[in-house]
């Protein structure tokens, strides 16, 4: 347990103006409502509101979440998760894919675009060793690429949709 208020109070110091935090300790647990950690460091009046929800799920996919409540569309997304010092999530299995599209709760970006229809995918760094894409990729059209909240599958999507963004910490 203290681990969950150690990583809430480390991630307040990374996004400011937080106005809700939810943490997991590990998938079977209850949420922890941390607001009153936040509380300790900064007053309600200073915080903004009704922009984000933070959500830290440790050790199971040792990575914190912030979603917010404004639909963006990718590279709007980009920049909003960087202004934040995080990234795009990307998820690393079938059980954090499954996870972010529930707490989504609509189609969300995934930080990977391409340069034209028909070619793959840019992985930054190396290849993802997790992926799942929709059967008949080429039927959908898109640089960008988006999970969807239907099994958590990958699939196409044009750059301007708008849709849930989700950073990584």
């Amino acid at each position: 347990m203290r681990q969950s208020y150690v990583t809430c109070s480390i991630l307040f110091y990374l996004i400011c103006g937080i106005t809700y935090v939810q943490c997991l300790r590990n998938p079977l647990d209850q949420p922890i409502n941390c607001s009153a950690i936040i509380d300790m460091y900064t007053p309600q009046h200073l915080r903004k509101t009704n922009h984000w929800d933070v959500i830290c799920k440790n050790p199971t996919f040792g990575k914190c979440y912030l979603v917010f409540k404004e639909l963006f569309d990718h590279n709007s997304a980009v920049d909003n998760c960087h202004n934040k010092g995080a990234k795009i999530v990307r998820p690393e299995s079938k059980k954090e894919s499954e996870f972010l599209a529930e707490i989504a709760g609509g189609d969300f970006h995934l930080p990977q675009t391409r340069r034209m229809e028909g070619e793959p995918y840019d992985f930054e760094g190396d290849e993802s060793t997790y992926s799942n894409f929709i059967w008949f990729i080429d039927s959908y059209n898109g640089l960008c690429l988006a999970a969807s909240t239907w099994k958590a599958v990958w699939r196409p999507i044009e750059c301007e949709k708008k849709l849930v963004t989700i950073c990584q910490f």
